[in-house]
């Protein structure tokens, strides 16, 4: 099977999303108490200058590698991917002696994007389903969102739940390391306060994404095409450097995303007109 159908999460956290990775919300820093939080996560992980301790400098690069190693991504399975749990069960016991659907043998001999550049998100499995079932990081929602794969305006509330779920995992996972480790128990407090921040910013960026509001979902989008257009312009005045990116690679990544945010729009406006007419269906007429 292709990439993206063995059930394998990735060993290694995936890198940051440079491309259209929101940047930290305005006045973050300023919010109560988290300046201080911040300034004291510093201390841990900030490169030690050349008069401290060189065992304490050793230890802090132990501590930095034994986070990045841990993985967001390990997560029980939800109900709503058990229909592609048993289909890639039965693959594995039956092979191609199975009887498929046309649909299900396209999925299970391609990768997930292509499973959905050809049925979309509204076939027989769902863009949540697939997402689960693959175990995808939230960056890659956002990634086929500007590369054109997802078009489906419920990617984004799905990117802000994996994004949520996956920074709390991944707390979780990493403060049990240091917990069971007598050598780290000392760093447990500065770890904890390198989780609270973590999971603070990932909160002011997807909590509003949850609150079923599609004008901050369109707001959101716009925000995105906007950081691929910075993107594309510091790629052109050499101000980055990204051998695997182009400025027209951004400049289309943008375009993704303002269409996304007018499909937000346009879904909204749907919803409202629909609501309108089960309203006046409903509703009992005055006698004359």
């Amino acid at each position: 099977m292709e990439e993206g159908n063995n059930y394998q999460p990735p060993e290694q956290p995936q890198e940051a999303d440079t491309i259209i990775a929101p940047k930290n919300p305005p006045d973050s820093e300023t919010l109560p108490n988290v300046a201080e939080r911040l300034q004291a996560y510093q201390r841990l992980v900030n490169p030690l200058d050349a008069k401290t301790d060189q065992d304490t400098h050793e230890r802090l690069e132990e501590l930095k590698a034994r986070e990045q190693q841990a993985d967001p991504n390990e997560q029980p399975t939800p109900a709503t991917s058990l229909r592609l749990v048993a289909l890639h069960a039965r693959y594995e016991g039956e092979g191609e002696r199975g009887a498929y659907t046309e649909e299900e043998d396209f999925y299970l001999h391609n990768s997930w994007k292509d499973y959905i550049r050809k049925y979309g998100t509204e076939g027989s499995f769902g863009l949540e389903e697939i997402a689960r079932a693959n175990n995808l990081y939230a960056g890659e929602i956002k990634k086929a969102i500007a590369d054109g794969t997802i078009t489906d305006p419920n990617a984004i509330k799905l990117y802000a739940q994996l994004r949520l779920e996956q920074v709390k995992a991944y707390n979780e996972k990493i403060l049990a390391k240091f917990q069971s480790d007598p050598d780290l128990v000392p760093e447990v407090e500065n770890l904890r306060i390198n989780n609270e921040i973590a999971l603070h910013i990932a909160e002011e960026e997807c909590l509003p994404l949850l609150s079923g509001d599609e004008t901050v979902v369109a707001r959101y989008c716009a925000q995105q095409a906007t950081y691929a257009v910075d993107r594309a312009q510091n790629l052109e005045a050499g101000i980055t450097q990204d051998n695997n990116l182009t400025p027209e690679q951004c400049y289309a990544a943008a375009s993704r995303w303002y269409e996304m945010a007018s499909r937000v729009i346009a879904k909204k406006a749907k919803d409202k007109r629909q609501t309108d007419t089960d309203t006046n269906n409903t509703t009992p007429r005055e006698e004359k």
